[in-house]
């Protein structure tokens, strides 16, 4: 832990210096900066050779750092000795993947053990489940202290020496202390009940976890995947939280009575306090891992339109290509661009696309896109209902071949040396869509961005993504319309193509038709994807000891437990 703690410490002593360093340098720079000024006049300016002087100075700042992180007492001992064992570990890559394994560990024990609880007492008491999704102070939050134990096992022993003797220890283990509270554990019991979503289950997929990243949209959160990509667990702020604890009770009443909403389906809300700090974060279902197949195509969808179409990623930065998923070092430089196997041209990054950049519509049917439209407009009203607003539709598109019959429709243009029949054809064949970032409310922030957009900016106020709840649905609901292709028929009648098809499973509920009425054949393109980095959530190392409280925590400003 002091190790830790050292680190953040190093961390904005150096954030600290180099600004002070930079704000100093640019200061100079903006007082002796002449356009007009010759290079004569320059060299002879006191300011500009000043100037001069801090910009090739700037070593002593990374001089001045290592002093300061590195004691006299371990300077010393090492000074002039180049070896392995003289390398600061404080900035190691070994150490932060050490975070990274005991953050993920942390969380996910916490996490698995206020579920395996909450299920517990689900089963011993005998409470309905519709009890604990309608009291809004009936189900109080849990608290979980986690005691962690870690046993002080010798290092392995290395072929380099060691420059100073070993420490001897006199302390077996070393204890330390993480608080874990789950918020309403009986309500998201019951949603997870309502979806089959077992405890044992729950446990099984974070056996091991992803490599925790940062998310692709703008609230930059911090999350990882469950081993099976079933799960999300994403990092959220404090009134984020505060919010969901609020509307959860409405929130999983809706889904019990809705079996086919495409709402985010969160299964837990958690705080873990580590170091001394709150860290809010919720569970919720990874809305791809039903499909089963590659995702080719991700679109967001919010219906607004100033700023909505996607951005390359920086000059140089090692990304995936959307057609062929082999990663690639993205360049505007076209002698530079590497050739993609799948399609005619050059890799093209796979980020997520967005409103600007649909040019197609989801042609899945009469009934069935008649049948989507009123869940999505079922859905946004009621979001709309709870104040919430700047919420997308999350589209992933998995491309698929089509076989097509080269013996139908050619009639007498056999001879017609200008005439080449297809074999194949490559375009949508299945979909996998919800609703996500449903947490985002009409509060002072985006009415401060809706003010600074259209009066200083001078964006389109309509199009703009910060906009009233009501008129964020209505337009939300508009271009869900738009993107659909249905007719406004009697919705129990089939149309004729899908009536000569076979019947689609669960599984496959929005699989597209096939071009042509004739051919059945299809097979879904495959990605060269590579296998998620995983890491261990358990650590032999470690023993953990829970101690459950539950109690209630309410929060003054809104009187809910908190």
């Amino acid at each position: 832990m002091e190790t830790r703690k050292g680190m953040l410490r190093d961390g904005a002593l150096s954030i600290i210096s180099w600004t002070v360093y930079w704000t100093i340098t640019f200061s100079f720079y903006a007082i002796s900066f002449n356009a007009n000024a010759k290079p004569d006049e320059l060299r002879n300016s006191p300011l500009f050779k000043f100037y001069c002087y801090v910009v090739a100075g700037r070593g002593i700042v990374t001089y001045f750092l290592w002093f300061m992180i590195n004691s006299a007492d371990k300077v010393v001992p090492t000074w002039l000795q180049f070896s392995q064992a003289s390398i600061d570990i404080n900035v190691s890559a070994q150490l932060n993947t050490s975070l990274q394994q005991d953050l993920l560990e942390y969380t996910v024990k916490g996490m698995t053990r206020a579920i395996e609880e909450a299920d517990l007492e689900h089963k011993l008491t005998g409470r309905k489940a519709t009890l604990a999704a309608q009291g809004s102070r009936e189900d109080p939050s849990t608290d979980l202290r986690l005691s962690i134990v870690t046993s002080n096992l010798p290092a392995a022993p290395t072929a380099l020496p060691s420059p100073e003797p070993r420490r001897k220890t006199h302390d077996k283990h070393t204890l330390s202390h993480v608080k874990f509270t789950s918020y309403r554990p009986g309500t998201f019991a019951a949603l997870r009940r309502h979806f089959g979503v077992t405890s044992a289950q729950f446990m099984k997929s974070f056996e091991e976890a992803t490599k925790p990243s940062i998310s692709e949209g703008a609230s930059g959160a911090f999350l990882f995947f469950s081993k099976d990509m079933k799960f999300i667990v994403k990092s959220m702020v404090k009134s984020e939280a505060r919010f969901l604890i609020k509307i959860a009770p409405d929130y999983v009443e809706y889904l019990e009575n809705n079996a086919k909403s495409v709402l985010t389906r969160f299964y837990g809300c958690f705080r873990i306090t580590l170091y001394g700090n709150d860290f809010y974060f919720v569970v919720m279902e990874n809305l791809f891992s039903s499909s089963n197949q590659d995702i080719h195509h991700r679109y967001d969808i919010k219906g607004s339109w100033v700023n909505r179409s996607y951005q390359n990623p920086r000059e140089g930065t090692k990304t995936k290509c959307r057609y062929c998923s082999m990663q690639f070092y993205y360049t505007s430089i076209v002698k530079k661009q590497q050739q993609c196997p799948n399609m005619a041209g050059p890799h093209e990054p796979n980020v997520v696309l967005k409103d600007d950049d649909l040019r197609t519509r989801l042609h899945i049917g009469n009934y069935a896109g008649k049948t989507l439209f009123e869940q999505l407009q079922s859905d946004s009203r009621f979001l709309c209902s709870l104040g919430i607003m700047d919420y997308s539709l999350l589209i992933g598109v998995v491309d698929v071949e089509y076989k097509v019959d080269v013996n139908v429709g050619l009639n007498n243009s056999e001879s017609s040396s200008s005439l080449h029949v297809c074999d194949t054809i490559t375009g949508p064949g299945y979909y996998c869509l919800g609703i996500i970032d449903i947490l985002q409310t009409w509060n002072f922030d985006k009415k401060l961005e809706r003010f600074m957009k259209t009066t200083f900016k001078r964006s389109d106020p309509n199009g703009i993504s910060a906009i009233e709840p009501v008129k964020y649905q209505k337009r939300f609901e508009q271009k869900c319309k738009q993107i659909i292709s249905f007719t406004d028929t009697d919705p129990e009648l089939e149309d004729s193509v899908a009536s000569q098809h076979p019947s689609r499973t669960g599984d496959n509920a929005h699989q597209i038709m096939a071009l042509f009425a004739s051919n059945e054949a299809l097979k879904p393109i495959r990605m060269t994807t590579s296998s998620p980095m995983l890491f261990k959530t358990r650590s032999d190392s470690r023993q953990v000891e829970f101690n459950a409280t539950p109690h209630h925590i309410y929060d003054e400003d809104e009187g809910i437990p908190f």
